[in-house]
């Protein structure tokens, strides 16, 4: 049977998706990916404008202290949105992270 276009695209949605939940790196390696990227010098910025003190906090305490950093994790996702970063530009820097 053929596969239309739209089943193609949630096949493949679904996949990254999957894909996504196993990807972690290192905090060495997602740093590294933000330097090379021009990103890394950012983040600190883009943490200290969290209006709300409790995420603020929250996301001050990953970025400092987490020994590993997963694709999917919200402050990730949530991080990546304050840096203009959209979802294929974060695969991008996970996937060069995981050579680093």
């Amino acid at each position: 049977s053929v596969v239309s276009d739209e089943e193609f695209a949630a096949a493949e949605t679904t996949e990254m998706a999957a894909r996504r939940g196993k990807v972690v790196v290192t905090m060495r390696q997602a740093r590294l990916a933000l330097l090379h990227a021009g990103l890394l010098d950012l983040v600190g910025a883009v943490i200290a404008a969290i209006a709300d003190g409790a995420s603020r906090r929250e996301a001050e305490i990953s970025w400092e202290y987490a020994t590993e950093v997963a694709r999917n994790n919200t402050w990730v996702v949530n991080l990546a949105m304050a840096l203009g970063i959209d979802d294929a530009q974060i695969d991008a820097l996970f996937e060069r992270a995981l050579f680093l």
